[in-house]
């Protein structure tokens, strides 16, 4: 059965019996669940339609935009100095845009879809900063613990490092967030896309949370609450504790908040650590989001092509030795005196026709031959006697032992 072509563009559906959104942006917003994403796309629509308020966007002026238009708002952020996954992100904002009016029969074609237009190419090696073992330990030894706010402080970078949470999450966890399982600890989460994952409390983390308990005291709420109780530290707040922390310490990279999450996935794929358990902590949902985290550790320390030394061919004094036995590989030219097997060369001959040098050697049986010197110069050569059959039989016998050496 021939199969049908794939078409450049998905066909449009059907428009449903419902009514067409009046304000786009504002039903699109509502059909979307994280409330970061939620505020990344806002702000990506609003700088493509240079409007002050989503609500500004009409259904008229979705349907007048055409590719080169988005093509023409993608090349201004490359001009900009963006970064390609900043421009592929607001690319991806339009699209989910576009997709909402397709799907609700609002337009025919997403003139943002990527088969019209690409999105910059972003590179092999993803640079991200992040802290080293003994830059995470000056980090942290740089928190006076003696303090309430310092041991605050501690207990929420220690949430964010140890278990490689997106900031939105450290700063989100609440009290009832905690399980117990015995004498295990772990904290559910659910994050981007509405999954739900079970991260791990360790020892460390344990006593870091031990030892901010009394100062927080048992109310319910957010576990990290700002100056009002009822709403948690900002993100910008947590960005400050951060910088305060490491220029403290000495540090000049530029980690920020986002840099502890990168900390953690580097450090556990460096310790071996496999990358689905890391992908599963962390919340990603394709293992290469993982992967991108690291893979300016020498693409992992260079471990795959390392895996493959020694998957080579035999060096060739080694395959002679291991044919004929030790020490029958020639490291010196062929010339009188040379043994080769249980012939000695005695002297040149004159070349034949074939401009090969023939040399006159003599037998341990005290035969006298003639051999091409293209026999002998050979690095596994198959003239090794007088040819007679007593020769033969102790070649042979010579062949057999030194195969029996090499056998373990």
């Amino acid at each position: 059965m021939k199969k049908k072509p794939r078409e450049l563009v998905p066909a449009a559906k059907p428009p449903p019996s419902s009514l067409a959104p009046i304000q786009p942006a504002v039903s699109a917003k509502n059909s979307l669940l994280s409330k970061n994403t939620i505020r990344g796309y806002v702000r990506d629509w609003k700088d493509f339609f240079q409007v002050e308020s989503i609500e500004a966007i009409t259904v008229p002026m979705c349907l007048q935009v055409a590719p080169e238009q988005v093509a023409s708002f993608r090349d201004r952020l490359i001009e900009q100095g963006l970064g390609p996954g900043t421009i592929a992100r607001k690319l991806t904002a339009l699209r989910t845009l576009f997709d909402y009016l397709v799907q609700r029969g609002m337009m025919v074609l997403n003139p943002a879809h990527p088969k019209l237009v690409r999105g910059p190419k972003r590179g092999t090696v993803k640079k991200m900063e992040r802290l080293s073992l003994e830059e995470a330990r000056r980090f942290l030894g740089a928190i006076d613990r003696t303090t309430p706010r310092g041991r605050r402080d501690y207990a929420l970078i220690m949430t964010d490092l140890h278990m490689g949470l997106r900031r939105s999450e450290a700063l989100g966890i609440r009290s009832d967030q905690f399980k117990v399982d015995g004498d295990r600890a772990y904290l559910i989460f659910r994050s981007k896309g509405e999954k739900e994952r079970m991260v791990t409390v360790n020892q460390d983390l344990a006593a870091a949370l031990a030892a901010y308990a009394p100062d927080r005291g048992n109310t319910p709420g957010w576990l990290f609450p700002g100056r009002d109780p009822r709403k948690p530290l900002s993100g910008d707040q947590f960005w400050r504790i951060v910088q305060g922390y490491l220029e403290a310490a000495g540090i000049s990279k530029k980690v920020g908040t986002h840099g502890l999450r990168a900390t953690f996935i580097t450090h556990n794929i460096e310790l071996g650590t496999p990358l689905s358990e890391v992908q599963k902590t962390v919340g990603h949902s394709r293992p290469e989001t993982t992967l991108g985290y690291a893979r300016d550790l020498e693409m992992i320390k260079s471990r795959a092509p390392k895996a493959m030394e020694g998957m080579s061919a035999p060096e060739k004094e080694q395959l002679a030795e291991e044919l004929y036995g030790r020490g029958s590989m020639r490291r010196t030219p062929v010339g009188p005196g040379t043994r080769w097997g249980r012939l000695v060369v005695v002297k040149a001959l004159l070349k034949n026709d074939a401009s090969h040098v023939r040399w006159a050697c003599v037998c341990d049986c005290g035969r006298k031959v003639e051999v091409l010197g293209y026999n002998l110069a050979k690095k596994c050569g198959n003239t090794r006697s007088c040819g007679l059959g007593e020769c033969l039989r102790l070649v042979k016998e010579q062949k057999k032992a030194a195969a029996l050496k090499t056998e373990p």
